[in-house]
């Protein structure tokens, strides 16, 4: 049997980058083009490894789960598990229907072109028509990788906040949100939920509520910012701190700005939609 390495090679190596591309758009779950090409080449050597030398539906099962936790593991960064499993459930999804449409794809074009798909010598699929539908799939992927990395940052749905305090910087993923409206009466600087595990992540004595503000240390007191806060529940009152700095990010992690806003804890339990923060959409205007 004649076997075509490198044909098959990429093939695969732009299955997984469409595939995860559009996995990543789709369940706003944020990677970049470095992750995403580096899985995909490893991905790409395990369906090599696997024709080559392994074979058989078990260790092709095997092969297949140990790529979904590389994928669940390294595609994003700073995600939680709830998000990091969508991202990888909707990956799985589009790459089985995606290698469905390349072999279905095929298979059409075999039944309706006959023989100009085999080579009279050795009845196997002609080379040219690989490469034809290896190039289809590579023009679709750069695009769609143009589309996905250099969309403007005001249509993204999540950005990626590190904040400095007491000389720590932590890294947290925020879901945007334009009903976030909450401000500082003092200074009026906006403010940015946080759900208190993730602000213990900052600080371990993050005060939750009021009455946890005595627990604090003396360089953070004068850091302390007591906030309003409406709700359908009634009125109630957050606790935020004056970070150091507070700097977002855009989708692949290359560009940084700094805003200015308060941080605050949420006492609610959950996460804002598998986010662990949430800010105001009117902090991105002009930033990024």
């Amino acid at each position: 049997m004649i076997f075509y390495i490198d044909v098959y090679f990429l093939i695969n190596f732009t299955v997984d980058i469409l595939s995860l591309s559009f996995a990543s758009s789709l369940s706003k779950v944020t990677s970049s083009l470095v992750r995403i090409m580096l899985l995909s080449l490893v991905g790409s050597g395990l369906a090599l490894a696997n024709a080559l030398i392994f074979g058989g539906l078990l260790s092709e099962i095997g092969l297949s789960l140990l790529y979904f936790l590389l994928i669940f593991v390294f595609a994003a960064r700073n995600a939680s598990f709830y998000r990091r499993m969508k991202l990888t459930a909707v990956f799985i999804v589009l790459e089985a229907l995606m290698g469905g449409l390349v072999s279905f794809g095929y298979s059409f074009l075999d039944r309706h072109l006959g023989n100009g798909l085999f080579s009279e010598s050795d009845d196997l699929p002609n080379r040219r028509l690989l490469s034809l539908a290896l190039l289809i799939l590579l023009a679709s992927g750069v695009f769609r990788l143009l589309v996905l990395f250099f969309t403007h940052t005001a249509t993204q749905k999540n950005v990626t906040v590190k904040i400095s305090l007491l000389g720590k910087e932590t890294a947290v993923e925020a879901l945007v949100d334009t009903g976030n409206l909450l401000t500082e009466p003092v200074s009026e600087r906006p403010v940015m939920l946080l759900k208190l595990s993730y602000a213990r992540k900052i600080y371990d004595k993050f005060p939750g509520d009021t009455s946890e503000i005595g627990n604090v240390d003396k360089a953070i007191l004068k850091r302390i910012a007591v906030i309003p806060a409406y709700s359908i529940g009634g009125k109630g009152l957050l606790v935020g701190i004056r970070a150091d700095g507070v700097k977002i990010s855009d989708a692949s992690g290359g560009s940084e700005q700094a805003i200015d806003v308060i941080i605050a804890a949420d006492k609610e339990g959950g996460t804002y939609g598998g986010f662990g923060a949430l800010i105001p959409a009117a902090v991105l205007d002009g930033v990024l």
